[in-house]
């Protein structure tokens, strides 16, 4: 990792991950299709609004996996 995946303050320096597993009630298996394709498109939207990269994002179609970082 270089140092400009840091992020450096007046005297820190770090960098946040965050590693986030959404499930529906009792795991049924609903993200599929047209659902699947907006919640990925709703994802991506609210990371740009927030200044967050998904690193990696995962619908299954019983649970979702996102792997992100403050941009």
């Amino acid at each position: 990792m270089t140092d400009s995946a840091y992020w450096t303050g007046a005297h820190t320096k770090h960098k946040l991950r965050y590693h986030l597993v959404w499930v529906p009630k009792y795991r049924k298996r609903v993200l599929i299709g047209k659902l699947a394709q907006r919640l990925r498109e709703l994802l991506y939207q609210a990371a740009e609004v927030n200044g967050w990269r998904i690193e990696e994002l995962s619908i299954v179609n019983d649970h979702i996996h996102v792997d992100s970082s403050e941009a």
